[in-house]
C-alpha cells in the first residue's frame, strides 16, 4: 500500500495584504513536512489542523500576523489551501485561518500550528438582512448566499421552493437557516457550497470500490446502521460519496454504504508517515441524511 512513500504537500497562504517584504498577498510553502488532519462533516464544515515544520524564523514571525480583517460587517480573512499532486493536482483543504501559533517547546523542530475553518469568513460576516419574496427555489437562494460566501454552490438533486423567506445574522446563519427549512444537507469543502435532500448520493459520480485490493486497512467496524474503517489515503474520499464495500471475511457488511464523516490523516516530507483516511458510513438504504 505504499505506506513507506515519501510524499509532498503544499500549503498556500493568501493574505489579506502583503507581509512578504515585496507586497506579495500570496505564498507556496512546498517541500517542508507538514502534518495534518483534515475533518469534513455533511450538514457541518470541514475544519483543518496542520503543523508546518522547517520554516525560517522570518516567515515565521510574518505568518504569525495572520488575523481576520473586518471590513464593515464583511470579514475579509486569511486562508490557507493544502494541494497534492499525484497525476494531477487535488485540493485537499480550503478554509480561513482562526489560529497560528508556534511551539518552540519541541526546539530544534519547530512547527507552525494552523487551525482553518471552511465556514470562517462566512461565519464572520454580517451582511444584513435579506427577504425573498414569494415562491423561490432553494438553489437560487443558496446561489445567493453562496456568492456573499465566495462559494460555488454545487446542488446534488435539490428542486424544493421556499415561500417569503427572511434570514438575518451571519452569511453562514443564513445558509444553515435556509437548509433546515428547505429539510436538506448542506455543507462547506474546498470553497464550494454543496447542497442534497437527505439520502441523495452525490450521483454524478461512480461509486468507490473499497477493498484490501484498493487499500483497506484491517477490517471495517460495523455499527447498526453504518461502518467504520480507514483507507489508505484517497482524495476521491468525499461526504455523500457513495462506496462498494468488499469484506468476504464479513459477508453481511459488504453492500452499498454512504459516506457521512471522514478525518484525513495526512504527513508529507516523512518516508513512513500517516497517509490514512478514516471513514464513517452508513448503509445507503438506511441513510437518512
Amino acid at each position: 500500500m505504499e505506506t513507506f512513500k515519501k510524499r509532498e504537500i503544499e500549503a498556500v497562504f493568501r493574505l489579506t495584504s502583503g507581509v512578504f517584504g515585496n507586497g506579495a498577498d500570496e505564498v507556496s510553502i512546498k517541500g517542508l513536512r507538514i502534518i495534518a488532519n483534515i475533518q469534513c462533516f455533511p450538514k457541518n464544515l470541514t475544519q483543518a489542523h496542520m503543523q508546518i515544520f522547517g520554516l525560517s524564523q522570518d516567515v515565521i514571525k510574518r505568518l504569525l500576523t495572520l488575523k481576520i480583517r473586518r471590513q464593515g460587517n464583511i470579514v475579509d480573512s486569511n486562508t490557507v489551501t493544502l494541494k497534492y499532486t499525484d497525476n494531477t493536482v487535488h485540493t485537499l483543504f480550503h478554509g480561513g485561518i482562526w489560529s497560528a501559533i508556534v511551539d518552540y517547546n519541541t526546539m530544534p523542530q519547530v512547527p507552525l500550528i494552523i487551525e482553518s475553518l471552511s465556514t470562517l469568513g462566512a461565519q464572520m460576516s454580517v451582511p444584513g438582512g435579506l427577504c425573498f419574496e414569494g415562491v423561490v427555489p432553494v438553489e437560487s437562494i443558496m446561489r445567493k448566499l453562496a456568492g456573499l460566501a465566495g462559494y460555488t454552490l454545487i446542488n446534488y438533486g435539490v428542486t424544493t421552493t421556499l415561500e417569503n423567506e427572511t434570514l438575518n445574522g451571519s452569511v453562514q446563519d443564513m445558509i444553515d437557516r435556509v437548509a433546515r427549512d428547505a429539510n436538506i444537507i448542506s455543507y462547506v469543502s474546498n470553497n464550494q457550497l454543496i447542497i442534497s435532500p437527505h439520502g441523495v448520493v452525490q450521483n454524478q459520480l461512480p461509486e468507490l470500490v473499497v477493498s484490501a485490493e484498493t487499500g483497506l486497512v484491517g477490517a471495517p467496524i460495523p455499527g447498526d446502521t453504518y461502518i467504520t474503517f480507514t483507507h489508505l489515503f484517497s482524495p476521491e474520499f468525499a461526504p455523500l460519496r457513495m462506496i462498494r464495500m468488499i469484506f468476504p471475511e464479513i459477508p453481511f457488511i459488504e453492500g452499498n454504504f454512504l459516506i457521512q464523516e471522514l478525518n484525513h490523516s495526512l504527513d508529507s516530507e516523512q518516508p513512513g508517515g500517516r497517509w490514512f483516511s478514516q471513514i464513517k458510513a452508513v448503509w445507503l438504504d438506511r441513510a437518512h441524511g
